[in-house]
Parts: structure tokens; sequence; C-alpha cells
């Protein structure tokens, strides 16, 4: 027997010594399941907002569970071009090398895009903003009191915000210990501003 790729046997559906029958054009008969490991196909839905910024040939950031402290890179390979009615979603075909064969087929991945870079923005950790629902607050030390200071956020990576209005950049932002303070509290600020 001799397979019409290179590839290692995933999954094997007859055991040695079995009669195979010779398959006629209505039925065939799997003797063993191969796939090329030397590349990976990842699939991911974009939701629809993100869409105009995804692009074949667009790189991507892939993190799996079996190796969190590794990063690979992969390149979007394929966009379907019809939006999930019910999702609202468009799936995108990423194809990421796997040389080392460490990364198997039905694994889970995690895929970052970098899909707009803002030069010059003020950021913090997301950690540190209060509220939700688009009316967030952080707490800053101003002359020795906690104070709320209002803000707009932009841009938010779920580690990482862009924040747009409310900060100049030279506060003393509280992110340790934001829950055991109440604005109009007197404190003393410990570090550096994030």
């Amino acid at each position: 027997i001799r397979a019409p790729f290179s590839g290692v046997i995933t999954d094997r559906f007859l055991d040695p010594g079995a009669a195979v029958v010779t398959s006629t054009s209505s039925k065939t008969t799997a003797i063993v399941s191969i796939k090329d490991l030397s590349s990976i196909k990842i699939y991911v839905q974009i939701p629809e907002p993100d869409v105009p910024y995804i692009s074949k040939g667009h790189s991507a950031e892939i993190t799996c569970s079996a190796y969190p402290n590794r990063r690979f890179e992969g390149v979007v390979s394929r966009i379907s071009r019809d939006l999930d009615r019910r999702t609202r979603t468009m799936k995108v075909e990423i194809l990421l090398p796997n040389e080392d064969g460490q990364i198997y087929p039905g694994m889970f991945a995690i895929v970052n895009f970098d899909l707009i870079e803002r030069i010059d923005a003020w950021t913090l950790p997301a950690q540190a903003l209060l509220g939700s629902k688009g009316e967030y607050h952080v707490y800053c030390v101003v002359g020795g009191v906690c104070r709320a200071v209002p803000i707009k956020i932009g841009l938010d990576d779920g580690g990482t915000v862009e924040i747009t209005e409310g900060l100049k950049g030279d506060e003393q932002v509280i992110l340790i210990g934001k829950g055991l303070v109440q604005a109009g509290d007197r404190v003393e600020a410990v570090g550096s501003n994030p």
C-alpha cells in the first residue's frame, strides 16, 4: 500500500491480518488515516466588526494550552467571504508551519491578530479599570487623595487598553489595591505609574 503523500498514520481502521476486499465504485474501505503534519490549518471565527482588518497574508500569533510559554506564527491563507448570519462571524483559515511536529490536529489554540497599531497611544493594564459598559474610571492619587477619574477607552487586547480621554499620561494610577480604596480616601503612592 502506498500513500498519495508523505505523512503519519493517525488512525487505523483494520487490524493487521484482516481481509480487505477490493473496492468498487459504490463502496470503499478505509484502512488507515494519514495526515501531513508539516503544516497545520487552524480555523477561527472573526467577529463582524474585525472582518475589514483581516486579509490573506495577515500574520497571526498562536498559543496552545499544551505549550503555554511558546508563541507560534501563522498566516491567514483563506477567508470564507461569507458571514455566518447566526453568529455574525466569518470563518478564516490560518496556515501554521509545524516543522518540529509538536502541534497536532484537534488541539485548541488561542489566535491573536494585530489589527490596528496606534503610535504614541496612552495605555494602561486592563486591571486598572473600574466600571463597565463604556462607563469606566480609574483611581488616581492627587495630592495624597484617591480620586476617581472618568476615562474613555479605545483599543483593548484583553490585557492592555488604550486610553483616549480622561488622562494626560502623568497621573499616578492606582493598580494594586484599587479594590481597597474609595474616592476621597487618603493614600500614599508606592512605586511608579504603570
